[in-house]
C-alpha cells in the first residue's frame, strides 16, 4: 500500500506525482484541503485543525479528523501517525519543503529521519533515510548525502568517491556529489544517513 500526505507548501506537478507513483490512498493536511480538491483529485482523509483553510465548507464533503489548535504534533505529524496505522508498504510526504515558516521544513526533514518508510518530494528533490546495507542510485541530478547519526560510508561510482569515510552530523563533505556510472553505489557500514536527489536547472 502506498500512501501520499499532501502538505504546504504544495508541489506544482501533484497529479504527475499521481500518475507515477500510483498512490491508494490520499492524506490532506490542513491548507492542502483545498489545493488537492481544486486538483480534482480524490481525497481519502482530511486532517488539521485547519486554521489556514479558507473555505472550511469543503470538509462536509470529506472524512476527516479535526485538531484542537493546542496540540503536541504539527498537523503533518498527526497525518503521519494517521497513515501510519493503515499499516502501508511506503509513505510519500508530498511538498512541505519551503515558504515563510523555516521550522516546519526543518521538521518534516526530521520526519524522514524519525518515520522510515517515508519519502519526501517536492517538485525538485527526493529526501529518503537509508540505515546499514548497500543501495544502488541512477540519479541525473545532484546527489547529496548527509548523517543522521555518526555513520561509516562508501560511495562507489559517483563523481567524488569515498571509502569507509566516517562521515558525522555536521560534515557537509556528501554535498552535491553525482553519479558517474550507473549505477552508483551508497554503502551504509554503520549508522543512518539522509539522502538528498535534486534534479539539475535546465
Amino acid at each position: 500500500m502506498k500512501i501520499f500526505i499532501v502538505t504546504y507548501p504544495f508541489v506544482k506537478n501533484l497529479k504527475e506525482l499521481i500518475n507515477e507513483y500510483k498512490p491508494n490512498y490520499l492524506i490532506a493536511v490542513d491548507s492542502a484541503v483545498s489545493f488537492v480538491y481544486g486538483e480534482n483529485i480524490p481525497i481519502d482523509l482530511a486532517v488539521g485543525d485547519f486554521d489556514t483553510l479558507k473555505d472550511k465548507g469543503i470538509l462536509k464533503t470529506l472524512n476527516t479528523i479535526e485538531l484542537n489548535v493546542m496540540k503536541d504534533e504539527t498537523d503533518t505529524e498527526y497525518a503521519i501517525l494517521e497513515a501510519l496505522k493503515l499499516k502501508p508498504d511506503e509513505i510519500y510526504l508530498i511538498g512541505g519543503i519551503g515558504g515563510a515558516r523555516i521550522e516546519h521544513t526543518y521538521a518534516n526533514l526530521n520526519y524522514v529521519k524519525r518515520y522510515k518508510k517515508i519519502k519526501l518530494i517536492t517538485d525538485e528533490s527526493v529526501i529518503s533515510s537509508y540505515g546499514i546495507g548497500t543501495y544502488e542510485f541512477n540519479s541525473n541530478g545532484y546527489f547529496s548525502v548527509f548523517a543522521n547519526t555518526d555513520s561509516v560510508i562508501s560511495l562507489k561510482d559517483f563523481l567524488y568517491e569515498l571509502d569507509c569515510y566516517k562521515l558525522d552530523q555536521l560534515s557537509t563533505i556528501g554535498i552535491s556529489n553525482e553519479v558517474k556510472e550507473k549505477p552508483a553505489k551508497l554503502i551504509v557500514h554503520a549508522g543512518e544517513v539522509l539522502v538528498i536527489e535534486t534534479k539539475k536547472d535546465k
